[in-house]
């Protein structure tokens, strides 16, 4: 009720869009915290344990969602006290990082920032025509369909970990549906949300070599002419197999993140850390943290290349506002860190952002 009133919306939605939120659990609970007066519930905050991985780490998740106060109690903090509880209990759990789906502002004021770069790539059936592109025979995943998009999924070096029982139903939220065309080496599969005349694609995976001719045939299957494909900002295959033949593309954040332990998450994200640093041949010790949540990290790389990370604080030291570590450690700013380059801190320009991606559906 309180969802349907801030979001003027119908009861049956939340439940389809966000089955892992609001569909019916087992154990009968509802991760959900809610601001109450006199019995009345005035705001709720969905919040769900996930896991994500980059590369081979695994990350301890506190994905948020539905962030809604009732109109009548608006502007009464209601919504502030529910993020700082949610802080404070992601702080006790032990959650290394919050993903949170939804682009307002004002998440900054409570730690989630901005992060990422997605490149939006406006692809037309005409360019892939005339590039001498063949449109692939596409279908609605169905079936076995469903065990070859998670084992397409599951190979991807960034993303959550999403359970079986509940894979489709994530990426199909919202509206969206699954197609896909190929098998084995050569299937591709995409999730599309169409609107009138115009259709985009949030989660494009597969071979790459056959993602040009399976848009090709999505656009003639679904009668369009033109597709938007949102996909990684950095060196990937799906990305500079399709930029030729983009008509147009922009840039967006992936989403808005919050560092909740950063020793904890760099300790994971270790060997990435370790390589990069070798790569760069670098030698030494340096820190960096978040005075205002008390955490501090040391990196030390010594002259027979052992590497390693140390939670705790030694000089000299590189002191950032919560915001800027997570711009700093996933991708903020252009140019915001380009200073750190001819000074002693010039490793973590080596070492971050790291690369990574999250689709709409590992939020929730």
């Amino acid at each position: 009720e309180v969802m349907n009133a801030a979001f003027e919306s119908s009861s049956d939605r939340w439940a389809s869009d966000y089955p892992v939120l609001y569909g019916a659990l087992k154990d009968g609970s509802c991760p959900h915290l809610v601001a109450e007066e006199d019995g009345e519930i005035l705001g709720s905050l969905g919040i769900y344990p996930d896991v994500v991985r980059i590369g081979s780490s695994r990350l301890k998740n506190g994905g948020i969602g539905a962030v809604s106060t009732i109109p009548e109690a608006r502007g009464r903090g209601i919504m502030g006290a529910l993020l700082k509880e949610t802080n404070q209990q992601m702080v006790r759990n032990g959650v290394d990082i919050s993903l949170l789906g939804g682009a307002r502002l004002r998440y900054a004021r409570y730690g989630w920032e901005p992060v990422g770069y997605a490149r939006h790539l406006s692809i037309s059936a005409k360019n892939l025509r005339e590039g001498g592109v063949k449109p692939s025979s596409v279908r609605r995943c169905r079936g076995n369909d469903v065990k070859a998009v998670q084992a397409v999924y599951e190979t991807v070096a960034w993303g959550s970990d999403r359970p079986v029982r509940e894979f489709l139903g994530r990426i199909e939220r919202g509206g969206s549906h699954v197609y896909c065309s190929g098998q084995d080496h050569s299937f591709v599969y995409a999730a599309v949300h169409t609107q009138g005349d115009s259709a985009s694609i949030h989660e494009l995976l597969g071979d790459a070599g056959c993602a040009a001719g399976f848009l090709l045939g999505l656009m003639k299957r679904l009668r369009v002419d033109r597709v938007s494909v949102r996909l990684p900002d950095f060196a990937h295959p799906m990305r500079e197999t399709l930029f030729p033949f983009a008509t147009g593309h922009h840039q967006t954040p992936v989403r808005q993140l919050q560092i909740v332990n950063l020793p904890s998450l760099l300790t994971k994200v270790g060997d990435s850390l370790r390589t990069k640093a070798a790569q760069a041949k670098w030698r030494g010790s340096i820190c960096f943290g978040i005075p205002e949540r008390d955490q501090y990290v040391t990196l030390r790389r010594d002259t027979r290349g052992n590497f390693g990370v140390e939670p705790g604080r030694t000089s000299p030291c590189l002191e950032l506002i919560w915001g800027e570590a997570a711009r700093l450690v996933f991708g903020g700013l252009p140019g915001e860190f380009d200073h750190l380059r001819s000074g002693p801190f010039d490793l973590l320009r080596e070492v971050f952002p790291l690369e990574w991606f999250f689709y709409p559906a590992d939020c929730v």
